[in-house]
């Protein structure tokens, strides 16, 4: 347009200047210019020195386009010197001849500047605005492909070409329904009047589908979700569809369906432990008890349990390597064989023949079993792998260990286990507890010497239940590692 603009300019300035050249003043006598003529040619001068000195204080500031300089600033140049091989002096045939190649220097360079400003950059512009939105397709994550009225494909990006296993070419210019979305996700076919992709190019509807696949180059087929969006433009109608596979998001989805199951699951246990341990905790005792059994997490693998008869009591404590449901069913097979009330050694190898029979393979049981006669102040216990329980003499300022009397249990049916027994007295203490209490995984030792230095800066004044909550804190203060494990403590005072 300012090709022909220019063309049509030029032509009609020269059809004026022919027509009413007899009326028009004499630029030129005698091959010399008049006075208009060297006027014309001074202010033309004027004009193009000007636009030099502007662009170059334009350049200082930063404010030219150095395509628009590199052309302006030499055709004013040379338009400025074809002025000025005419000023001022006779007109001969060499100094027209050059006047007019400057001239012609100079509407050239202006000639290339509008095409490449106004002809091509405005190409080369939406060229790279096309390259910047194909760069950001190919840069998200989604899958994004668009088709026109036809339901063809017009465009795919990187993430869909990778999704699909297509290359773009085996796509683009071809139908998508029959290639990526023939089938539904039950095997039946997929036809084309009910798919929300190929009507939303009839309606021009938005719709979001959430359980449907599309299918690989090699078969296969993966679930998605999709949005599809309509593209009108001048008349032309289309859509994009923007999809993702969401696989990982139906196995994070079966993920926390098992994860509640299992939260089910504990929670089960959870009760099964809370009835049988506040069942212990309600008996009364013949002599002063206090317990402390605190969870590391929301199953409580540790187990106690006090149960009196007309002569004394049975006391044991546990600790189950299982947790779940296994585990609570382990706690009643002990709480079942506690209420038996027979001999230590009895009581640990039912439970250890259950356990090795019943429970799996992994699963073990240390286990604590005690009856202290009343009358005689006699204790005895046998002991399957157990921690050794601290019987203290406070008259004698001494401390007696109950070693384990057997191994631990669940590891085979037919384990024997013996007993042993010791002579309390009035005032003794019997400390009976877990191995989560004494033992943590950052350090090598794997003693009772933190609960024996707590022992002795108690005040064994208190109550059983207050010393034993001391006693715990007192354990917890002395050990610098953090807990990893169920922890149980129990003191009896005789």
């Amino acid at each position: 347009m300012a090709a022909v603009l220019s063309i049509f300019y030029v032509t009609s300035i020269s059809i004026f200047i022919l027509l009413l050249q007899s009326e028009l003043p004499m630029l030129v006598v005698d091959r010399r210019p008049t006075l208009l003529f060297n006027a014309g040619m001074a202010l033309s001068t004027i004009v193009h020195l000007g636009i030099l000195l502007y662009l170059l204080s334009l350049e200082k500031k930063g404010k030219t386009n150095s395509i628009e300089v590199g052309f302006i600033a030499p055709a004013s140049i040379f338009l400025l010197f074809s002025t000025l091989v005419y000023s001022f002096t006779a007109i001969t045939d060499w100094s027209a001849t050059v006047s007019h190649v400057f001239k012609v220097a100079g509407y050239g360079f202006l000639f290339v500047l509008i095409f490449v400003r106004y002809g091509q950059r405005p190409f080369k512009e939406v060229e790279e605005i096309s390259n910047t939105y194909e760069r950001f397709l190919n840069s998200v994550g989604e899958g994004i492909y668009g088709i026109d009225f036809q339901g063809k494909v017009t465009f795919v990006n990187d993430s869909a070409v990778e999704m699909l296993g297509f290359r773009r070419d085996e796509l683009v210019g071809r139908s998508s329904h029959p290639i990526i979305h023939h089938t539904k996700t039950d095997g039946s076919p997929y036809f084309m009047e009910e798919c929300p992709i190929c009507l939303a190019v009839e309606t021009n509807d938005y719709s979001f589908v959430t359980d449907e696949v599309f299918w690989r180059k090699d078969g296969t087929n993966f679930p998605v979700e999709y949005f599809t969006q309509p593209l009108v433009s001048e008349g032309a109608a289309g859509t994009m569809v923007t999809f993702k596979d969401v696989t990982e998001s139906e196995k994070l989805k079966r993920l926390e369906i098992q994860h509640q199951n299992i939260q089910y699951e504990v929670a089960l246990a959870v009760t099964v432990q809370e009835a049988l341990l506040k069942s212990t905790n309600t008996v009364p005792m013949a002599f002063d008890t206090g317990v402390v059994s605190i969870p590391f997490k929301e199953l409580n693998g540790d187990f106690y349990t006090l149960v009196p008869d007309e002569e004394g009591v049975f006391v044991s404590i546990a600790d189950v390597s299982g947790k779940g449901i296994p585990a609570a069913i382990q706690m009643t097979m002990m709480k079942f064989a506690m209420d038996q009330k027979e001999s230590p050694q009895t009581v640990l190898a039912r439970i250890n023949k259950f356990s090795a029979h019943y429970m799996e393979q992994a699963s073990f049981i240390t286990m604590f079993c005690s009856y202290i006669d009343l009358a005689s102040k006699t204790l005895h216990y046998a002991s399957g792998g157990h921690e050794p329980v601290l019987v203290y003499q406070p008259a004698e300022k001494r401390f007696r260990e109950l070693n384990p009397t057997g191994p631990v249990l669940g590891i085979s049916e037919g384990l024997k286990f013996k007993s042993d027994s010791i002579q309390l007295a009035a005032g003794d203490l019997v400390v009976l507890f877990t191995d989560g209490l004494v033992e943590r995984k950052k350090h090598t030792e794997d003693t009772n010497r933190l609960l024996r230095e707590a022992v002795l800066r108690a005040d064994l004044s208190l109550d059983a239940a207050t010393l034993a909550q001391e006693i715990f804190a007192q354990v917890n203060a002395l050990e610098p590692h953090a807990i990893e494990d169920d922890q149980t403590l129990i003191i009896l005072k005789i």
